[in-house]
C-alpha cells in the first residue's frame, strides 16, 4: 500500500502492486503533511499543516479520532513513525521544535520529548531497546528513553537532519544530513 499527503487536503491509498486507488482521505481542513499505517494494516493516520492527527478507518474512510490542541502540537506536523511492536504507539515531530509519543489506539499524547531548537524532519524507535530518535534541522539528533520519555544523549552534526532511521535488530542510526550546495 501507497499512502501519499497532498496539498488539497486530501491523502491518497493505492495499491502498489496493480496500481489501484484504494481510497482517498478527504474530510481535512489543511494540506497533509505526513502520514502511515499502523504494522497491522487497522488504521491509518494523517499529520497536517494544522498540527493535528486523523486516525482513519483504511476500509471505510471514516476518521475515527481527531488528536489536536494542548498538550499536542501548536506548528504543523512534519513527520511521524510507528513502533514495531508496540500496537498503536507513535511518535510524531513538529514544526514547534517538539516531539510527541502518542497513541493512536486512545488518542492521547504519552509524553512531550522537548529539546531541540528548531523544526523536527526526522523521527524513529529503535526496536531491539526502549529508545527513539528524533533529527532536526538544528542539526542535532537526540536519543530518547521511551520508558523515562527523557534525553539520553544528543549526536551534533555539521547539517541539517532530514532523515533517521535505526538499523534494523541493533542500537544504530543511518541519518542523513542536508548541507548547502556550494554554487
Amino acid at each position: 500500500v501507497c499512502l501519499a499527503g497532498s496539498e488539497d487536503f486530501t491523502a491518497w491509498m493505492w495499491n502498489a502492486d496493480d496500481r489501484a486507488l484504494m481510497l482517498v482521505f478527504s474530510r481535512q481542513p489543511w494540506s497533509v503533511t505526513s502520514g502511515r499505517a499502523t504494522l497491522d494494516g487497522l488504521q491509518v493516520v494523517t499529520g497536517s499543516l494544522e498540527g493535528s492527527v486523523r486516525v482513519w478507518q483504511p476500509r471505510t474512510g471514516a476518521c475515527e479520532d481527531l488528536i489536536r490542541g494542548l498538550p499536542f502540537h501548536d506548528g504543523p506536523l512534519t513527520c511521524l513513525r510507528f513502533h514495531s511492536s508496540t500496537p498503536g504507539l507513535m511518535i510524531t515531530g513538529s514544526e514547534d521544535n517538539t516531539a510527541r509519543l502518542v497513541s493512536s489506539a486512545t488518542g492521547k499524547v504519552l509524553a512531550p520529548l522537548v529539546a531541540h531548537t528548531e523544526t523536527i524532519e526526522a523521527v524513529g524507535f529503535c526496536d531491539v531497546m526502549p529508545l527513539a530518535a528524533t533529527g532536526s534541522l538544528d542539526k542535532n539528533i537526540v536519543i530518547w528513553d521511551t520508558n523515562s520519555c527523557q534525553a539520553r544523549g544528543t549526536l551534533v552534526h555539521d547539517g541539517a537532519v532530514s532523515q533517521l532511521r535505526w538499523i534494523p535488530n541493533s542500537m544504530c542510526l543511518y541519518r542523513y544530513v542536508s548541507r548547502p550546495r556550494l554554487m
